[in-house]
């Protein structure tokens, strides 16, 4: 009588749910609508809304209404210039293919299927049936009928398309006639008090369900009495349980376990451990497409029978526990703990003989499992991993590493201190001015003790060196406390070597960028910088000590660098100095200061800089040299004009503007433009009194100074007696030729006075 009841009240809230529905189809008044025909193709274009803010991983949330006969094509594309060819990536999607017996998702329009299902007569030229789609950000597409939750149809595309527009088409001699963009009342979807009904339905359910003594787990999970596996392996079912349960009660399997990860927890379970591509298993999926929807394999990664959507199962913040039972008539179900209905079942008409399980994660993402809990119901407990034939090398991997914490320093006792050892051998060191930045290149080797790494080669194939990753065991933690960047990678992930004593060493590549301010360019560009490169411990320090070798550390430069490392002091402090007594308050952290001095070693810019600067003092000193009767004179003071102003110029480009001191050869160069200008002057003004009839005569003791025998002999004049300079000249009138040689004089003056400035300017320069 109770179940009669049930079913009798089952069927009065459906009739009253379906004539809702009913009453909810009928208003097409604020739906937009839309006419599709084979002949016009995908005519009109639409604009996708914007979801909900609490679905802000979903893109598309299209929902339509359809009636036509089969073939209803809804494509979905960035833009419409995407149909333009057949060769562009789109979505169309197809309910009712094939003689409305099928539905099909494709990646391009008419081609290049992806997914087909078996949807037969699901549309219909008599009355309008409802559908929705639904795309995410992970490239998620599910597609399903208008009142229900599951889709019908869900694919995955790994490299998911923009969805901006959808259309709506039809096939060859077909019509149709669609309805979307209702308003939420208007869809034939439950409304509140659909909703209220349905809950009081479950309700009522549930209850003579318990009543009929239902199955009903409470999720009573004692995490503490677990056993715990992490599964890192990508894909790759690496380690195997026997599954030593026996059928009970019509039941092959009844597993429950908990999981802990972002998403695709994967778990497998097999005839054998000795599994080949392709073998018959079953894999079960949850969480996949990021954490929107399980599948139910037949195979490894293919062989999808069931899936169905369900959101946020998973989290890595807390572990989610769920079951798995499978019946001996092949009915597989998948639920979680605390349930009692499976929200993933199928059918395996031929089910497998389950042998072992195991688990795997997508690549990239890592999870805990917890699983063989003690539980009041039976269940799988107990559980041995199945053993493998192992090499040495393997096993002794297995032995050192598989408990092995890479977190915790490795000392039986805490108080213990780990002395490292450190080596640097330099590669090539590099200043950059502008920025102020140090870039060091080099080697360094690192040693200690790890007391949890010993073991006894006769036991291992006499084996008495291991390579180890470097995430498997516990390293220092190297820190560059003068960084330009905080989250860097100081050291190049490679092996480490690590023999049967303990001893461990680390020979890998580092790689500094520090601070370096070049505020000295007084010599530019053979200036010489002092810049520091501090290492430290970022954690634990109070328990490293650490031992700088200095005699074993090299800092030559092999390979060729504009720098070169003229010097090198190194102040290492070691930590605890002595073991036996510690006092924090006067604790100095280990630590290693390298002071570098570098200097320049581009001989380039002085040749191309240095060498206009000797055109300069030639020309110039030349040009007191020539005649004042030519045109050569002044061309030859103004050609260092312009050399000058273009070195000045490309100096403004290649020095750096924040120095302090304004380098030595700018001033050079600013100075011989100061020089070069007064030159000019000096020169049009001898140019003036030679070509020009002066009208009155020197003075008679200026004429004895030009005359005498010491400035003669001193400024390497020529003999002249008064009134016969040139035979060019006689014709000339005899104070004329006294303003000529006054010219001569001044000339050799000039070039002896340019000629100290030159020397002096090198002298200071170089």
């Amino acid at each position: 009588m109770l179940k009669l009841f049930i079913i009798l009240l089952l069927s009065v809230v459906s009739y009253t749910l379906s004539n809702s529905f009913k009453e909810n189809l009928s208003d097409f008044s604020k739906c937009k609508h839309n006419y599709s025909s084979a002949e016009a193709g995908y005519k009109d274009f639409f604009n996708v809304l914007s979801t909900n803010k609490e679905e802000k991983e979903r893109v598309l949330n299209l929902h339509f209404y359809v009636k036509t006969t089969k073939d209803a094509h809804i494509l979905l594309v960035s833009s419409k210039f995407a149909v333009d060819g057949h060769n562009q990536s789109v979505y169309e999607i197809v309910i009712g293919a094939n003689n409305n017996t099928q539905s099909i998702i494709r990646k391009k329009i008419k081609v290049d299927e992806k997914i087909t299902v078996n949807t037969k007569n699901y549309v219909t030229e008599k009355e309008f049936r409802s559908f929705w789609i639904h795309a995410n950000k992970y490239g998620v597409i599910s597609v399903g009928l208008g009142g229900a939750e599951e889709a019908f149809m869900v694919w995955q595309d790994l490299n998911p398309l923009s969805i901006k527009k959808f259309s709506f088409g039809s096939y060859i001699n077909t019509t149709a006639q669609w309805y979307f963009n209702c308003p939420t009342e208007a869809r034939g979807e439950l409304n509140e008090e659909n909703t209220n009904t349905t809950l009081v339905c479950v309700l009522i359910f549930l209850f003579s369900g318990y009543a009929t003594n239902a199955k009903f787990y409470h999720n009573i999970t004692d995490f503490a009495k677990c056993k715990i596996y992490y599964s890192r392996s990508g894909s790759v079912y690496k380690d195997f349980f026997e599954l030593n349960e026996e059928p009970q009660n019509g039941s092959l399997l009844d597993f429950h376990f908990s999981v802990m990860s972002p998403s695709d927890a994967h778990i497998l379970l097999a005839p054998s451990s000795n599994l080949q591509k392709g073998d018959p298993v079953y894999e079960i999926v949850i969480g996949a497409g990021g954490n929107t929807f399980c599948d139910i394999r037949r195979m490894q990664k293919s062989g999808v029978k069931a899936t169905v959507r369900v959101k946020g199962l998973l989290t890595a913040l807390d572990p989610q526990s769920f079951w798995i039972h499978i019946s001996e008539d092949g009915v597989i179900e998948v639920g979680k703990e605390g349930e009692e209905l499976a929200f993933l079942s199928w059918i395996d008409p031929d089910p497998l003989p389950l042998k072992v399980f195991s688990f795997s994660t997508w690549p990239g993402i890592e999870a805990k499992w917890f699983f063989d809990c003690p539980r009041e119901k039976n269940g799988t407990e107990n559980s041995k991993m199945i053993e493998k034939p192992l090499t040495p090398l393997e096993k002794l991997r297995q032995d050192l590493l598989f408990y092995y914490d890479p977190y915790v320093r490795p000392v039986k006792n805490a108080t213990t201190i780990t002395t490292v050892g450190l080596k640097l051998g330099t590669n090539i060191v590099t200043l950059n001015e502008y920025k102020s930045v140090l870039q060091y290149s080099g080697t360094i080797s690192l040693t200690w003790h790890d007391e949890k790494l010993h073991w006894n080669t006769s036991e291992y194939g006499d084996i008495n060196t291991l390579h180890i990753f470097r995430r498997e065991i516990w390293i220092p933690e190297l820190f560059l406390f003068n960084a330009i960047a905080e989250n860097g990678e100081l050291l190049e992930d490679t092996m480490l070597t690590v023999n049967s004593t303990g001893h461990v060493k680390w020979i890998t590549t580092i790689n500094i960028n520090s601070w370096c301010s070049p505020d000295d360019l007084g010599r530019w560009p053979r200036d010489e910088h002092q810049c520091d490169i501090v290492l430290g411990f970022f954690n634990e320090f109070q328990n490293l000590q650490l031992a700088f070798n200095a005699n074993e550390s090299t800092f030559n430069c092999p390979y060729s660098s504009r720098w070169a490392i003229l010097e090198v002091e190194s102040f290492s402090n070691r930590g605890w100095q002595n073991s036996s007594v510690r006092n924090l308050n006067n604790f100095d952290p280990p630590g290693l200061t390298l002071h570098l001095k570098l200097r320049r070693t581009s001989n380039s810019y002085t040749i191309i800089l240095f060498t206009p600067f000797f055109i300069v003092a030639v020309s110039l000193l030349t040009t007191f040299w020539v005649s004042p009767f030519g045109y050569l004179k002044l061309s030859l003071a103004c050609l260092p004009l312009v050399v000058s102003s273009v070195v000045l110029l490309t100096l403004g480009i290649l020095i750096p503007t924040h120095s302090q001191q304004v380098p030595n050869l700018v001033l050079l160069y600013s100075y011989s433009l100061v020089a070069i200008m007064l030159c000019i002057v000096i020169e049009t003004f001898v140019i003036n009194i030679s070509r020009n009839q002066q009208s009155c005569a020197l003075p008679h003791f200026v004429t004895k100074i030009l005359l005498s025998v010491f400035l003669k002999m001193f400024l390497c004049l020529p003999a002249v007696k008064y009134g016969n300079l040139n035979d060019s000249l006689k014709s000339k009138e005899s104070h004329q030729t006294m303003w000529i040689f006054l010219g001569v004089v001044i000339d050799r003056v000039a070039f002896f006075v340019y000629l100290g400035f030159v020397v002096y300017a090198l002298c200071v320069t170089y």
